[in-house]
């Protein structure tokens, strides 16, 4: 009788499994929501409006990478591609985005000094323009549009490193949320 008890028990086990795999997300498909005609892209260099040189060219790889990771597109050369994403980096800036009690008020014995603070976290921010053409269309496909994206990052001894470790992160931010305007805008 225990065993009919088990084999009852695995079956409706079983059989729970089978409808929450059907009523959950198991019927989903995966699948790209790029632009059914357009299979290829070039990414044009990027056009870098900025004082930071090599940003630009480093938001053009980072753009090419999450479209490879993606897989919607594939990266192609200029003449090949079904379309060509412009991007421009408009601006970025850099501040402070948190800070840490240094000096407290009960440690000083002067009246007139107040807390003092250091920042501690700092925040980068981009925009990027982007226009989606086809080759031989006058109309883009998608006109320029601006996307933004940011980073935090922490003070390291070098603030030089650490301003272009957080403008990094900053492009990378923003290189995710032009592949997502870019395959998702249909």
């Amino acid at each position: 009788m225990k065993q009919t008890g088990y084999k009852v028990c695995g079956l409706w086990l079983a059989l729970t499994l089978a409808i929450f795999y059907g009523v959950g997300c198991g019927h989903y498909e995966a699948g790209s929501l790029m632009h059914p005609q357009i299979d290829t892209v070039f990414i044009s260099p990027v056009e870098n409006q900025t004082d930071v040189s090599g940003l630009g060219s480093q938001i053009r790889r980072f753009v090419a990478s999450r479209l490879m990771r993606d897989g919607s597109v594939k990266i192609s050369s200029r003449e090949k591609a079904d379309a060509i994403l412009s991007l421009r980096l408009k601006n970025y800036a850099t501040s402070e985005a948190g800070s840490a009690k240094i000096r407290d008020e009960e440690l000083i014995d002067d009246e007139d000094e107040d807390e003092e603070y250091q920042t501690s976290v700092y925040e980068a921010n981009m925009d990027v323009e982007m226009r989606l053409s086809v080759p031989g269309r006058e109309e883009p496909v998608l006109d320029w549009q601006t996307v933004s994206g940011d980073a935090l990052y922490s003070r390291l001894p070098d603030m030089v490193q650490t301003r272009r470790a957080g403008l990094r992160q900053a492009a990378s931010h923003t290189a995710e949320n032009i592949v997502t305007r870019f395959t998702e805008a249909w």
